[in-house]
């Protein structure tokens, strides 16, 4: 149970890291980070963790007040060595972790992006925020954003859509 939110850690591909006494409260703090800059710019913010993992966190407004958020994560940029540099700054930090491995088997369970796929997966962010608020999905969700989601592709995935008409 994490004291600041009296939350279970959740399923996370670098779970293995909530099991460092202060990990899960680095990882909160670190969101909390985001949640503050997505709302200072009123727009999406895409950071690293403490551990240098990549999170996104999207503000979702109705009537120019923010209602919500939506965080994505965790990457990890396609950066030569970006691995090995996230496992150094881990023990940087807790220098005590005995089994580094685990981490690092961690790691390959993680998306790692290019810079072209992150600024695309951004794009349609942005265009699912748009959806959220244009459907305000946050004030009454008659289902998940999940399950919407995929009832949206099955319902279009034959026909040709674009950019334009989803951000409409």
């Amino acid at each position: 149970m994490n004291r600041l939110t009296n939350r279970k850690p959740p399923k996370r591909a670098f779970a293995a890291v909530f099991t460092i006494a202060e990990g899960y409260e680095h990882c909160i703090e670190s969101d909390l980070y985001g949640v503050r800059q997505a709302a200072e710019a009123r727009d999406i913010f895409c950071y690293r963790c403490p551990f240098g993992l990549l999170e996104i966190v999207a503000p979702v407004f109705r009537a120019e007040q923010i209602i919500g958020y939506i965080m994505v994560g965790q990457g990890v940029m396609s950066e030569q060595m970006q691995d090995q540099k996230i496992i150094d700054r881990l023990l940087s930090l807790y220098p005590d972790i005995r089994h580094p491995e685990k981490y690092r088997n961690c790691l390959s369970s993680i998306p790692h992006l290019t810079q072209q796929q992150l600024d695309s997966f951004i794009v349609m962010l942005k265009i699912i925020t748009g959806y959220v608020e244009s459907n305000e999905l946050l004030l009454f969700p008659p289902k998940t954003i999940g399950q919407l989601t995929k009832n949206y592709i099955q319902k279009n995935y034959a026909n040709k859509i674009t950019l334009d008409e989803l951000s409409m």
